[in-house]
């Protein structure tokens, strides 16, 4: 009886079979058909080469990893390699690296202590746009890139302030602080002797010996020049007056100093404006 051999199934006649060309030609045809479909030497040598190649490129490159890690991602434009154990990697698309990050649900939506792409930092160290040209905030600036007029320091104050009641004793000082918020450097004033109706202009700035200004008389109405140590009076004359000895700049004060040279106690009785430029 006949067998089969095991790969390719051709038949084995026993030797007290007779010869059959029909099986014969059946076992050729069979072996034909597997020659066929087994590399030619041509396209072995093809193949071989394309291998020879890659495996010579993966050897020169700067790190033989990234020629793996391009295979391994050339039909994945924005996929990713994420580590899945020790040596184990899987890629993974955009929207998979997001959800493993937990970007865009509900709970990050939500969430201050993220930032946009465009803050690129920790919303903790963003400042909100409702700081913007806000007291305790942030300037903004105008179409030309520069501080608006609006959010400029103010570099000058101004004032007023009346006396009718300090009381003098005959020949003391009164030395009056007016506070001005600011680091002064000119100033000028105007003083009005509400007894007698003199007035003074005077200017000043941080150095005593420097005011200098003029005032008029009362008796005669003649203007005069006012240097430091009588720069206005509030009387008929100096050694009879009560007179604005010093006024001058002191950090952020305005120091005005006057005296009494009347022999007796008399009111300070004085109108004063005044402006200081920084």
């Amino acid at each position: 009886m006949s067998t089969l051999t095991t790969n390719l199934s051709l038949v084995k006649p026993d030797l007290t079979d007779n010869a059959d060309v029909e099986v014969i030609n059946a076992n050729m045809d069979l072996l034909d058909a597997a020659v066929a479909s087994k590399e030619t030497p041509t396209g072995a040598q093809t193949k071989a080469d394309v291998v020879q190649a890659n495996l010579t490129a993966h050897a020169g490159a700067a790190d033989p990893h990234t020629v793996y890690v391009k295979h391994s991602l050339a039909t994945a434009v924005s996929d990713f390699l994420v580590s899945s154990g020790a040596g184990v990697f899987v890629k993974k698309t955009l929207a998979d690296v997001k959800t493993i990050l937990g970007l865009g649900t509900a709970a990050y939506t939500a969430s201050t202590a993220y930032a946009t792409a465009a803050q690129g930092t920790l919303a903790t160290n963003a400042l909100p746009s409702s700081q913007k040209a806000a007291a305790g905030g942030l300037a903004s600036l105008g179409s030309d890139s520069k501080l608006t007029a609006s959010q400029l320091p103010s570099v000058s104050v101004t004032g007023f302030f009346t006396d009718t009641t300090t009381s003098m004793v005959a020949g003391s000082t009164y030395t009056k602080t007016i506070p001005l918020g600011l680091t002064g450097k000119v100033g000028s004033l105007m003083l009005v002797t509400t007894t007698y109706g003199s007035i003074s202009i005077i200017h000043f700035d941080t150095v005593q010996a420097r005011s200098r200004g003029i005032g008029n008389t009362p008796s005669n109405g003649n203007f005069y020049y006012k240097s430091d140590g009588n720069l206005g009076c509030a009387g008929t004359s100096v050694s009879l007056s009560v007179i604005l000895q010093n006024a001058y700049i002191s950090g952020t004060d305005l120091i005005l100093v006057f005296k009494n040279n009347q022999p007796e106690t008399r009111p300070l009785n004085v109108d004063c404006f005044w402006e200081v430029q920084a």
